[in-house]
């Protein structure tokens, strides 16, 4: 009976010793799990802050300026909002605002926002207006044939070409005014007096024959000096009376500058930016609706004048000038008019017997019927007409024989080919330098977006296109770990995470 007893209890005491082993090593097991999901678990709070943080970025610069968006096809956030200057602390508390209105969702990867800084930003005003370019330049990708491209291009060289062509004009008027005061001060010209007197009788015949136009020179001297509205112009009155402010212009003014350095900057085609800015921007001849600051934006990116009128007088002069030197090279290729000319200029200086003077005040009468042609050609442009940016003989439009009158009437030619007043425009953008034509389109912009919003301390230089941020995240553990995972501080994991987002990038 005792050693059953005894038996027993050895058998029982064997049993036990089988359970705490049983017992240790789930311990053991289930510590290396639970450590386990805590490390895979602080690994996915890893990712999941990189995710969390580009959503909220993303979030956040979902609130772009609606009225850029709307009105420029721009996407810029505005970090000043609506205030004189930009401030950094706005865009940090408004992504701290997005992480908050997540809310503290109890699930796997639970984890809060605790701090975030702006290590940099960049905005539409760097480098010359870098970010608008680059943007403008998108916008007009999408949205615009590259057609239109390759035309102003083939348009540009063309005109390059024919200004190589015709030479400094402005030197051979000032070589022919020279060249007839000159003449006109020659001793000589008392003593051929006597001479002239008796050649008017025996010229008189050939004269009635082969009637000779009137010295253009002292004509077009005049005309020089009237208006040069009044003159292309039908009814000047009806012209716009708005201007702006240009002494809170971008180019007036101290802006602001972001801190962001771009690795690689990408290449903006000029073109694309002309072509941007006429999809946009109004113009004496096609107007973008009401509610604008000037009715003329592009000659305003052209001229950079505070009116309007101001702006279309500095327009209408270059339009002369490109028009004067495309008319010279048709004349030149004219051997009626050039002959013609060559006579008027014997008939003015021929007496000195000089033939330098004769043959600049000859280039000096060409270039006078060109200045009148390019006058009616402007004329007709801005009637809504067309010109060819290379005229034959058949598209010249005045009379050396009544210069005066066709200016005097106003009447416009119009022509149904050729180049219309926007396409010039076109190439005077283009030849504008590239960073006075950045600069003057956003304060177009800029002026517009105050008009618009009712905020008139919207300012170009507190749009954000980009930034850098740095963000530090915290988690609680959830499973009990027996080996050490991630960084704690004061028991809570933390992650920090930098995050760089770009508009369209």
């Amino acid at each position: 009976m005792k050693k059953s007893q005894i038996k027993q209890e050895k058998s029982n005491k064997e049993e036990g010793s089988i359970t705490i082993f049983l017992a240790l090593t789930l311990i053991l097991i289930l510590s290396f799990l639970f450590s386990m999901l805590e490390l895979a678990r602080v690994k996915g709070m890893q990712q999941l802050a990189k995710r969390k943080l580009t959503l909220e970025l993303e979030s956040v610069f979902g609130g772009y300026n609606q009225e850029l968006w709307e009105y420029y096809g721009l996407l810029f956030w505005d970090m000043s909002n609506g205030s004189d200057e930009p401030d950094v602390r706005l865009l940090e508390s408004r992504i701290m605002e997005e992480a908050y209105q997540e809310g503290e969702e109890n699930h796997f990867y639970q984890m809060a926002l605790k701090d975030v800084k702006v290590e940099s930003y960049v905005l539409a005003t760097d480098r010359n207006g870098a970010e608008f370019k680059r943007q403008a330049c998108r916008t007009a990708k999408e949205q615009l044939a590259e057609k239109g491209v390759e035309t102003l291009k083939s348009r540009v060289e063309i005109w390059q070409g024919m200004e190589e062509e015709s030479g400094d004009l402005e030197q051979k008027w000032e070589e022919a005014l020279e060249a007839k005061e000159e003449a006109e001060n020659s001793e000589e010209v008392e003593n051929c007096e006597e001479e002239l007197e008796t050649q008017e009788g025996t010229e008189g015949d050939s004269a009635q024959k082969n009637p000779l136009p009137e010295n253009p020179i002292d004509y077009v001297v005049q005309l020089k000096t009237s208006p040069v509205l009044a003159i292309v112009l039908e009814d000047p009155s009806q012209l716009s009376g708005k201007g702006i402010d240009i002494a809170d212009s971008l180019d007036n003014r101290e802006v602001f500058c972001g801190n962001m350095t771009i690795d690689s900057e990408s290449s903006v085609d000029k073109l694309w930016l002309v072509q941007y800015l006429n999809e946009y921007f109004s113009s004496k001849t096609n107007s973008k609706g009401q509610g604008h600051a000037l009715d003329y934006e592009l000659e305003y990116c052209i001229g950079g004048k505070a009116t309007d009128v101001e702006n279309l007088e500095t327009v209408v002069k270059k339009l002369i000038l490109l028009r004067e030197s495309a008319n010279f090279v048709t004349i030149m290729k004219d051997s009626q008019k050039k002959a013609i000319a060559l006579e008027v200029a014997t008939a003015v200086v021929g007496f000195t017997g000089i033939a330098p003077l004769i043959k600049a005040v000859q280039m000096g009468i060409l270039v006078a019927w060109c200045y009148v042609e390019s006058i009616l050609d402007v004329r007709c442009l801005l009637a809504g007409g067309k010109v060819p940016l290379v005229k034959n003989g058949s598209q010249w439009k005045s009379d050396p024989f009544h210069l005066s009158e066709e200016i005097s009437q106003n009447n416009s030619q119009k022509e149904e080919s050729g180049m219309g007043y926007g396409e010039y425009l076109q190439m005077l953008l283009y030849m504008t330098g590239e960073n006075q034509l950045t600069s003057r389109a956003m304060n177009v912009i800029e002026k517009n977006i105050r008009l618009f919003s009712g905020n008139s301390d919207i300012r170009m230089d507190a749009m954000v296109s980009g930034v850098k941020v740095t963000a530090l995240y915290s988690a609680n553990p959830l499973f009990l770990s027996v080996i050490p995972i991630g960084q704690k501080m004061d028991g809570s994991y933390y992650f920090m995470e930098s995050q760089k987002f770009m508009y369209e990038e």
